[in-house]
């Protein structure tokens, strides 16, 4: 997760907090200093908030890297022969065609 401050996290909390008193209705939404908090750190519960989802969807990736890392039919192989404009040849080939056919 992205690295937030002490203060920006603690900012966020604290909307959170309001948020969550104002949706059951434990807090007026017309309460002045609330409003007030809300609305001067509402940047900070977001930048809170987005460091969250995105240290989530950096987990999900890592999970889908190392599945396709151990599901990968492909086998990759590289010959350089001579002098090429490319740097050599590059060779991909599918695991089921090494497989024996029915």
């Amino acid at each position: 997760m992205k690295s937030l401050t002490t203060t920006v996290v603690l900012q966020a909390l604290v909307v959170e907090l309001i948020r969550r008193l104002w949706d059951r209705g434990l807090l007026s939404r017309t309460h002045r200093i609330a409003q007030m908090i809300h609305d001067n750190w509402f940047s900070s519960w977001v930048e809170y908030k987005t460091a969250k989802t995105m240290a989530g969807l950096d987990e999900q990736i890592e999970a889908i890297k190392a599945k396709w890392v151990d599901d990968d039919p492909w086998t990759r192989s590289e010959t350089p022969e001579g002098e090429t404009p490319l740097g050599g040849e590059l060779r991909a080939r599918h695991r089921a065609f090494d497989e024996e056919a029915p």
